[in-house]
């Protein structure tokens, strides 16, 4: 049986290596990408070691364009599926006013979220169009609450969202599946960086009473981009319930 292929942006570390991890789990060959080509090659042979499966590291950086998308897509000869991760968060404190902000640092932002995650799907399609595929955007439940001085992230977000309904109506005649997946707030290093008094804070306010895991989000991508067959154009939050208390 022949293997299946997966691409995913920003997979080194945390939520996107856990999400690595979780198509590797299921037999899939994993292409991995970083900014930094060391630490994209680093992670892919730890990766083909722990699981005896084909992993490739590949640097991509938003600042080398659609000719850095280009470059990668020619080392790749088939695809299956592509989970979009990589993304500019925009917390720099520059960003934080929109009456100062510096407008060539906002649209920086978008450019990294929507512009050049479009041209990434767009360069999957490609090789899907053949025999179908699918495609995940990691969105943000943000773009559904927004967030005090982060309007270029958020905007981002909910340009995402958009982004996935329209492809998703464009690739479907191609068999190609695009969703989207909306994590609330994840236990990322920031994240262990609080205080037991601010994580008992934010605890309180979701539901289920805890943040997401990196694994949580990685069983979330996985069922995108594998499982759900009959899904495309389609939402799925994983914040333990903060979005339905709105």
């Amino acid at each position: 049986m022949s293997v299946k292929y997966v691409l995913i942006t920003g997979a080194t570390a945390g939520t996107g290596l856990a999400i690595a991890r979780r198509f590797l789990k299921e037999g899939y060959g994993v292409y991995i990408t970083s900014r930094r080509e060391e630490d994209a090659k680093k992670a892919a042979a730890a990766l083909a070691d722990s699981f005896k499966l084909p992993v490739r590291g590949f640097k991509l950086d938003p600042a080398d364009g659609e000719a850095g998308v280009s470059a990668i897509f020619e080392e790749i000869d088939d695809l299956h599926a592509l989970v979009l991760n990589s993304a500019n968060l925009g917390m720099t404190p520059s960003l934080a006013n929109p009456l100062t902000l510096d407008i060539k640092e906002w649209s920086e932002v978008i450019n990294t979220n929507v512009v050049w995650n479009f041209t990434l799907a767009r360069s999957a399609a490609r090789l899907m169009q053949d025999h179908g595929g699918a495609i995940v955007f990691i969105g943000s439940n943000t773009c559904r609450r927004a967030i005090a001085g982060r309007s270029a992230y958020v905007a981002s977000k909910g340009a995402i969202a958009s982004m996935t309904k329209a492809l998703a109506m464009d690739f479907a005649p191609y068999g190609i599946r695009v969703n989207c997946l909306m994590p609330g707030m994840i236990a990322t290093i920031r994240w262990d960086a609080r205080s037991a008094a601010e994580q008992e804070v934010c605890n309180k306010q979701i539901p289920l009473g805890k943040v997401a895991t990196y694994d949580d989000i990685a069983e979330g991508a996985f069922f995108l981009a594998h499982s759900a067959t009959q899904s495309t154009g389609t939402e799925m939050i994983i914040d333990g319930g903060v979005d339905a208390r709105l």
